[in-house]
């Protein structure tokens, strides 16, 4: 009897230790399960904003071939808009497109951009929405009693409202490195552009 009481006590006191360190690793446990979960859902999130920006470069190459028009991209450190080259206006931003839409990444989803290897700093997108941009070119003042302008319009100036990435075409483009990341993925996605207008995507470990 007093060999069964020990072993029971024994046991009974084994029992509780094991019990406090069960509920422990179930404590962090769930805790990481939580965190790879929200990792990888983020991890997927990129993946597909990658993959969507390549799309739309890679149709808006084509587009520039077969219309005879220069287009670009400016990129934010978390947005992106569509331009295009008009021979009347300069650079302005390609409106009326459901494919080509300005794009917001995610809360805190961040842009990085090196242009020919050398990077960028870009501004982020003001907290009111994307910039109005302004064409190149401004009407010239007609005077009163003419139906003519009193001065030839000037030449556009290319400059203005240059986007950073530019799709010329002739197929051809600026080399360019775009990175997609975000705080709580575990993968940085990068879209990689070169001169003559090939993509590449892929991905590496994040290490903020």
């Amino acid at each position: 009897m007093q060999r069964l009481a020990i072993h029971r006590k024994a046991f009974s006191g084994f029992t509780l230790i094991e019990l406090l360190i069960v509920m422990s690793l179930v404590g962090v446990l769930a805790s990481l399960a939580t965190l790879s979960i929200r990792g990888a859902d983020f991890n997927d999130e990129l993946e597909r904003e990658a993959r969507k920006i390549t799309a739309q470069v890679s149709l808006l190459q084509d587009e520039a071939i077969v219309q005879s028009r220069e287009t670009g991209i400016r990129v934010w450190e978390n947005a992106y808009r569509f331009w295009q080259w008009s021979p009347d206006i300069g650079w302005m931003p390609l409106e009326g497109d459901e494919d080509f839409k300005p794009h917001q990444l995610p809360d805190d989803a961040e842009i990085t951009l090196s242009l020919t290897g050398q990077p960028l700093i870009l501004e982020p997108l003001p907290s009111k929405g994307f910039p109005i941009a302004k064409p190149a070119i401004t009407a010239t003042s007609t005077p009163s009693g003419t139906g003519t302008s009193s001065t030839p319009p000037p030449a556009p100036d290319f400059k203005h409202n240059m986007p950073h990435i530019m799709l010329f075409s002739s197929g051809e483009a600026i080399p360019f490195e775009l990175s997609l990341s975000h705080p709580e993925s575990t993968l940085k996605w990068t879209v990689v552009g070169d001169a003559i207008g090939q993509l590449k995507i892929s991905s590496q470990v994040y290490e903020p």
